[in-house]
């Protein structure tokens, strides 16, 4: 994955391990579960372990390459679009945007006698909040930033 790739980079945490070191203990940190969609990398990690008793001897540069992080952090085109559940949930997510968005704007317009100006702020403001956080929503399962200690 992209991510354990920047996570490298970043220094989170050593692939390359010297003698004397612990193997890497990521498969057994995780809690798999029948749906997981981390089971092939679970899978490939562990036969890593048993095959290699927890260590890849590994010639040539380490130095790994720089990675753009638009693409290490693309979860639309990593994840989003190869789970039916999450291309709906994004899909409804610009739904709601658009729809509560466009709600808020009308009461803007129209302003309805019965409910007077602070029922139609209200209103507004409970629209441009959903608005809002569909678009969190949506953004989530677009792109997502990880901020590491050396970002700061």
């Amino acid at each position: 994955h992209s991510q354990e790739h920047h996570m490298a980079e970043s220094r989170e945490y050593s692939l390359a391990k010297t003698k004397g070191e612990k193997s890497d203990r990521y498969a057994d940190a995780i809690l798999p579960t029948s749906s997981s969609a981390d089971k092939p990398v679970i899978t490939f990690r562990k036969w890593i372990k048993d095959f290699s008793k927890g260590r890849i001897p590994y010639k040539g540069n380490i130095a790994l390459n720089p990675v753009d992080r638009t693409a290490v952090f693309d979860v639309y085109h990593q994840s989003t679009v190869y789970s039916t559940k999450c291309m709906g949930a994004l899909k409804n997510a610009h739904k709601v945007r658009s729809l509560a968005s466009g709600a808020a704007v009308v009461m803007c317009i129209w302003q309805p006698v019965c409910l007077g100006k602070l029922g139609t702020g209200a209103l507004v403001g409970l629209f441009g909040a959903a608005a809002l956080l569909a678009h969190k929503i949506a953004g989530m399962l677009t792109y997502m930033e990880h901020v590491t200690a050396e970002d700061n």
